[in-house]
């Protein structure tokens, strides 16, 4: 894995992240911990990512968790929340057009990704698979689509502690 990391959270991620249970929740809350110490900000997700973690608790009136998902969105240390901007929403569009089974939404995701040169996508959403072309430049950087699983997540906190 490249020394360079920028992971993305997917929105399975981030609810893995604060609301999973077992052996992935705690793999989450290690790479974040991993993540937090390093000298940058590495993790990010999108603004539409905390709209989407709100909707269950807020149709829960699980007020509690809609607090933890609004500090979420205020900002976090170890977390970069990338604004949901036109360019991304023209990108969004540019890889909607190439690729028609990629929802909206998940093409909002993979174009924030792309805005901030990540180098890994953490996600279990199967709509989001390679290819993914950053139709903003002619060729690459592009990511590792990761799946949430016991051997991705140990080999991204094993990177971050080389």
């Amino acid at each position: 894995m490249p020394h360079r990391h920028q992971i993305y959270l997917d929105t399975n991620a981030a609810i893995l992240l604060i609301e999973g249970e077992g052996l992935l929740r705690d793999l989450m809350r290690d790479l974040a911990s991993k993540a937090s110490s390093q000298p940058s900000t590495i993790l990010c997700t999108s603004a539409l990512t905390i709209s989407e973690l709100l909707v269950k608790p807020l149709r829960d009136g699980d007020q509690k968790l809609v607090e933890v998902y609004r500090a979420w969105g205020s900002g976090l240390p170890w977390l970069q929340i990338i604004p949901v901007e036109s360019l991304i929403l023209d990108m969004a569009a540019q890889l909607r057009a190439r690729r028609n089974s990629l929802k909206l939404p998940d093409a909002i995701h993979v174009a924030s990704a792309f805005a901030v040169a990540a180098t890994h996508f953490l996600t279990d959403d199967h709509g989001i698979s390679p290819p993914l072309e950053n139709p903003a430049v002619q060729a690459g950087p592009y990511f590792e689509v990761c799946r949430l699983n016991e051997l991705t997540l140990t080999s991204l906190i094993e990177s971050l502690s080389a």
